[in-house]
């Protein structure tokens, strides 16, 4: 798909150039424009050459000027400014009902109307689509600017900049301009022009001849451009020439003195030699000429002998962009006209050209334009989906020593992070999710402290993030920012990401000491997403220079790097949702908080290995003042370990051949031979088809009326007391003896009907660390966590993580006595110590959705084949359901009829699990979707069931599909 919208912008590039050779406007009926024309007065011809500003945000004194210009002059357009679109597209509304001939209305609106319009999300900019050197994503930002300016009312965006930013000092251009090389400049330009006038929004090219080498800014003075005309035509007018060929209707003339050309001191905008001799003489442009703003100091410091209006004209001008004075000017005119200094032939061409642009435009049918869900509109989601695609191929690595990016588990330790600037708030929680990172603003006076503590830490990051506000807002180094880099070097690696413009970058010395650099042009969202996917591996690293950053780095230069299939980020727009639909998951995880089904949750979607809706809700408990759950909040996953935890150790115990699913429970856990469980089949255990009871309330026999029996436990851990149970609760090591004993003396119901059992689960447990000689839990760790980067994924969580972070469970009135936090809330598995096949494990919703994406990608994560995928697959596949058993291999499936663990609404491929404590973890290889929802339903009170009631995990993974469906 890809590939043939390229071709397609190719070929569009070639034909235009060799069939239209005119403006796009010109192959158009032309009867309207001559049939106008001819029943215009004088006064109604010159009106038709002005364009003058609006603001929407002004007031009535404002509109009352306007219309003043429209009722006594007949001008010919606006160009709108600052305001809000509601307000504009009222203003515009009512003007255009007083014009008589419909108004052409404009914007500079570069980089979207978010660049003049309050409320609306911008789209990149054109330093940043240089460096994707994609023209399909320059069409792609041309054409959704000509929507929403077509949903505005508006007819003309003055752009594509088609200046060469060869001037790294230009105070104007800079991050406006697509880059330095004329031909990438130039090829842009063209694609971002046919976006737009694909939808009929009038494309204009500025700043003609070219303003990029410049180191003035002509809103405040005249600049100079000291080229000589031969290089000039060579290099900074080529993409003018091209974007002429190829039918671009409207070219914008700059304020500029340019000796070569014109050595009269004349502004280009005001020169007959640049105007009429160069643009439409040699070149033979037919389209409308604009001036630049003729407000602008760059003009008005001209030294004229006549009207400055006037002299436009004569120097070829059609259109007057933003007058002083437009009485003066009109007389001007009307009296060069007169006279005979303007002929009258040459106004009626200029006007014709006006309308022809008008009827191409739509003008000729005008119609009123609504207002009715127009901020919506403006907002679509696929602004969303070009600023997220740009900024993956946008993103620069300049430095990568040692291959130090993408950073891939094992995380060996935490980061520090210190920004400076404005760095998006859900980018750094994001960041924190994949690797633990403490952040820091940046303060020159603490920099000696954080180096003295820098041994904490594995990485340090340095994020420089300016304001994403415009294109012109840059940011200078700070030298004890420089000097910090250099000193944190001696013995961290230092990852320097500038989130902002390559210029910033110019002649820094600790450059030269970091061990890797990534500039990303911009500042917000779905570039913090991006750029996380590239850091962490998701996505590579492509983008390449459009400029020169000097002294080390020439235009085109970027480093690439591999992706792997580890988890990311994208905005729910980017993986094909509907954002408001899905967002209406928060409504019903908060009613279920407030209707009591638990104190808080987390809730995480995925869709393609990339998390696109990651929340947190609620609070650990419903005590005043209980902390808020957060990204960081470990729950108990109560029976989500069976899939988390037996099922990936079981799985490698039949890859390598030391176990087979048919083998029965005696060939491999001696003590259960002369058992009524030694010929059961882990295939049967596994699918709850074995005739187990479904469970043995263990802690019953170890109890008498809330006191503990002698023997068995200890308040404090001694050698024969090592495993704890709770706090100031430890048990006999011997007791385990004791449990599975009762496992293997407890009755066998009838085999082959299904009844859901845990006690399969301790039995597997002892088959997998007697056939691997290693505990359950480190082995888990050491191969399977640690390489998916799960950090939080552990049995025991009290021993790596601090109490606050955990999720308390039950008051448990009749076995421990006390608040559960940090310990299983299983008993069974709380009197093995904490670690079983059934139950122990702890975690957050990432190191959760890391797993359920291990299982969809085949086994295999980051640059780790951990499982088989035809292992995956047998484990994952429904062993029974012609008996009406939905299982698979210790996961669970969507239920067969009725109700059961899902919302019914997806595909039977899916498979998870869901937990006691009000857990459940899924995933759809169909739809690539996964799903993580944990709480703590079960606090205060285990006999809480309003989790189940109200269908809050089910209605969730409703709302998920018909998101996708919208």
């Amino acid at each position: 798909m890809y590939i043939r919208a390229q071709l397609f912008i190719w070929l569009f590039l070639l034909t235009a150039k060799a069939q239209h050779p005119k403006a796009v406007f010109w192959y158009e009926d032309q009867r309207w424009a001559d049939s106008v024309l001819n029943s215009m007065s004088l006064e109604q011809k010159i009106g038709q050459l002005y364009m003058v500003a609006a603001y929407s945000n002004k007031d009535e004194k404002h509109f009352k000027e306007l219309r003043q210009m429209i009722e006594k002059y007949h001008i010919g357009g606006l160009i709108f400014f600052q305001g809000t679109p509601v307000k504009q597209v009222e203003m515009t509304n009512a003007l255009q009902q007083i014009s008589k001939i419909p108004l052409m209305v404009a914007m500079d609106a570069e980089w979207g109307a978010a660049m003049r319009l309050k409320t609306l999300s911008a789209l990149p900019w054109a330093m940043t689509i240089g460096a994707t050197a994609d023209t399909l994503i320059a069409f792609e930002v041309g054409r959704e600017i000509a929507r929403q300016c077509r949903r505005l009312g508006v007819h003309i965006n003055f752009g594509p900049v088609a200046d060469l930013n060869t001037n790294p000092y230009n105070p104007i251009i800079n991050a406006r301009s697509f880059g330095e090389d004329p031909a990438q400049v130039a090829m842009l330009a063209q694609a971002y022009a046919h976006g737009q006038q694909r939808l009929r929004i009038l494309a204009c090219a500025k700043h003609f001849p070219g303003h990029g080498d410049t180191k003035d800014d002509s809103h405040l003075t005249l600049p100079t451009v000291i080229q000589s005309a031969d290089r000039i035509k060579s290099t900074e007018l080529s993409p003018f020439v091209q974007l002429a060929n190829a039918g671009i209707g409207s070219i914008m003339v700059a304020h500029l003195n340019i000796p070569s050309l014109d050595d009269s001191g004349t502004p280009s905008s005001l020169s007959t030699k640049v105007i009429n001799d160069l643009l439409i003489k040699q070149m033979g442009f037919d389209g409308l000429v604009f001036t630049d703003a003729l407000n602008m100091k760059g003009a008005t410091s001209a030294r004229l002998r006549e009207n400055i209006d006037l002299t436009a004209l004569l120097a070829g001008v059609d259109v007057l962009l933003m007058s002083e004075n437009v009485p003066a000017g009109v007389a001007a005119i009307k009296a060069a006209i007169e006279s005979g200094k303007l002929p009258q032939e040459v106004l009626n061409q200029k006007v014709k050209k006006i309308l022809q642009a008008k009827y191409w435009m739509g003008l000729h049918d005008y119609k009123p334009v609504p207002t009715e869900q127009l901020d919506q509109d403006l907002n679509s989601k696929e602004i969303d989906n070009i600023r997220f695609k740009t900024a993956i191929k946008a993103n620069t690595l300049l430095i990568n020593r040692g291959k130090t990016l993408p950073i891939l588990p094992p995380y060996k330790g935490k980061a520090l992070m210190l920004t400076s600037g404005e760095p998006d708030s859900v980018m750094l929680t994001y960041f924190n999710t994949i690797l633990p990172t403490e952040v820091k603003q940046f303060d020159s006076s603490s920099t000696l402290y954080i180096l003295n503590t820098l041994w904490r830490y594995e990485y340090v990051f340095i994020l420089t993030a300016p304001s994403g506000k415009n294109p012109w807002v840059k940011i200078k180094v700070p030298e004890s920012l420089n000097r910090f880099i250099t000193l944190a070097s001696l013995q961290n690696p230092v990852i320097w990401i500038h989130m902002g413009n390559p210029y910033d970058l110019m002649n820094n010395e600790a450059l030269k000491h970091t061990s890797a650099v990534v500039v990303t042009y911009q500042n917000n969202l779905e570039t913090g997403m991006a750029l996380l996917n590239q850091v962490f591996g998701h996505s590579s690293f492509s983008g390449t220079l459009p400029v020169r950053i000097l002294p080390d780095f020439p235009m085109g230069y970027g480093l690439q790097t591999p992706s792997y299939p580890v988890i990311g980020f994208a905005t729910p727009n980017i993986a094909g949702f509907n954002q408001s639909l899905l967002y209406s998951i928060d409504k019903i995880a908060l009613d279920g908080i407030g209707y009591g089904a638990y104190p808080g949750c987390q809730v995480l979607v995925a869709r393609n290995g990339q998390i696109v809706y990651y929340k947190t809700f609620g609070n650990l408990t419903y005590s005043k003042g209980s902390p808020p759950v957060s990204p960081e909040t470990l729950y108990d996953l109560a029976s989500v370990t069976k899939i988390a935890a037996s099922v990936p150790a079981i799985m490698h115990l039949v890859q390598i051949g030391k176990i087979s699913l048919d083998g029965k429970i005696g060939d491999y856990l001696p003590q259960s031979r002369g058992t009524n469980k030694e010929h059961l089949a882990i295939r049967d255990i596994l699918t709850h088809r074995a005739g187990l009871q479904a469970w043995i309330p263990f802690y019953q026999a170890t109890v008498s009326q809330k006191v503990w029996r002698p023997g068995v436990y200890s308040t404090v851990r001694t050698f024969e007391y090592p495993y704890q149970v709770a706090d100031s609760m430890f048990i006999s090591r011997n007791y385990k003896d004791t449990i599975l004993k009762k496992i293997f003396e407890s009755p066998l119901g009838e085999h082959g009907k299904y009844l859901y059992s845990d006690l399969g689960y301790y039995l597997l447990k002892e088959i997998f660390e007697q056939t691997s000689n290693q505990t359950l839990d480190q082995w888990l760790y050491a191969n399977v966590y640690q390489k998916i980067g799960a950090n939080t994924l552990s049995f025991n969580p009290l021993t790596k993580f601090d109490r606050h972070r955990i999720a308390p469970t039950e008051w448990d009135q009749s076995f421990r006595n006390q608040l559960i936090q940090g310990y299983v809330h299983d008993q069974g598995a709380a009197m093995l110590g904490g670690v079983a096949g059934h139950a122990g494990l702890f975690g957050n919703a990432v190191d959760l959705a890391r797993m359920m994406l291990l299982y969809t990608n085949g086994g295999i994560y980051a640059n780790h084949q951990i499982f088989d995928s035809l292992v995956i697959k047998e484990f994952i596949r429904c062993q029974y359901c012609a008996e009406g058993n939905r299982r698979g291999i210790g996961f669970d499936k969507p239920q067969l009829s009725g109700q059961g663990p899902t919302c019914g609404c997806l595909s039977f491929e899916s498979f998870g699990h869901t937990g006691f404590t009000g857990t459940l973890a899924w995933a759809d290889p169909e739809e690539k979707i996964v799903y993580i929802f944990l709480s703590n339903r079960v606090h205060p009170d285990a006999t809480n069931e309003k989790l189940l009631r109200g269908a809050y995990r089910t209605r969730i993974q409703q709302v998920i599909y018909d998101a996708l469906k919208q």
